[in-house]
């Protein structure tokens, strides 16, 4: 009996949870974490920064100190599709090494296109606009006077960059000074390098994370497809939203990708099925999306890091 060459039909959970772009990853989702909503549109409410109100002073016996209402922001989501398909030919199928294989190859095709346009979407919100500073052998203290302006935000605090632009700020001249303080230590391999490069930097700009992303999303001349602007050389410092689904509601926080759930379960589906006119199983990602700005302020853009 010769080898299955066909793929399963329907809705594919095991092929969902494949890893599609290691060592970086994708961090547009910890900028913008997830919220589902079982509508395609609608409005969502969310909490903005409350100004300082001076305290009063002088008030008269028996009158009523003077009120600030505390209110709640509103905005409207329309959330579109990202889909994409990619198909193997029964014939290839052996050549590929088998259907279990095909389906991980075809599946990981279709989900680092979706993935890829979910970066690029978040990538253009935060990192296309004017910079609020440039960079010139400072990054400590560009980043002290972002912290300072971020501060009332609700989140972490990180740094986030591409992953040229990270290798800049390794040997910006005060972030270099500080690390020369620090003692040394032997990594064992590459992930370990990596990741105490990291805890280096965030060591020497006091904050809590460095994010560092795929230079082919991060580092880039036309900023996610749509903002014709030059983002190399860029860093991000600002407040991550912390991940729970309705935490916009109870603080000032960044903001959230917004997800239709079109199964009621949840938002990113890979399913595979036949096609016997073309004699070939394919495999499609899919999910609805919109990325909601809702605190612009919890962000500070640097630019120059070279």
């Amino acid at each position: 009996m010769g080898m299955n060459r066909r793929t399963e039909i329907g809705r594919r959970e095991d092929l969902e949870a494949i890893e599609v772009n290691a060592p970086e990853g994708y961090i547009g989702p910890i900028l913008f974490p997830k919220l589902n909503r079982m509508k395609q549109t609608g409005t969502i409410y969310y909490q903005s920064l409350t100004a300082d109100a001076a305290a009063q002073s002088g008030r008269s016996g028996g009158t009523a100190p003077t009120t600030v209402m505390l209110t709640s922001s509103n905005t409207t989501y329309a959330c579109t599709e990202r889909v994409k398909r990619y198909g193997v030919a029964y014939e290839e199928v052996d050549n590929i090494g088998g259907i279990a294989q095909a389906d991980r190859l075809g599946a990981m095709a279709a989900k680092r296109s979706v993935f890829r346009a979910l970066e690029d979407l978040v990538v253009d919100e935060v990192m296309a606009g004017s910079t609020d500073a440039t960079v010139s052998s400072n990054l400590i203290s560009a980043v002290r006077t972002a912290k300072a302006a971020i501060k009332r935000y609700k989140g972490r605090t990180a740094f986030i960059t591409s992953s040229t632009t990270f290798a800049a700020a390794m040997t910006d001249t005060e972030v270099a000074a500080r690390l020369a303080q620090f003692t040394s230590v032997t990594p064992a391999d590459n992930a370990q390098i990596l990741g105490l490069k990291k805890t280096l930097l965030a060591m020497c700009l006091e904050v809590d994370e460095v994010l560092i992303g795929d230079d082919d999303h991060w580092y880039v001349t036309t900023a996610g497809g749509s903002n014709n602007v030059t983002i190399t050389g860029r860093a991000l410092v600002a407040k991550l939203p912390p991940a729970e689904e309705e935490s916009h509601t109870m603080d000032p926080v960044l903001g959230k990708a917004v997800f239709y759930l079109p199964d009621g379960s949840q938002p990113f589906i890979i399913e595979t099925h036949l096609n016997d006119d073309q004699k070939a199983n394919k495999y499609d990602a899919q999910y609805f999306v919109d990325i909601m700005m809702l605190n612009a302020s919890a962000k500070y853009l640097l630019g120059g890091i070279t």
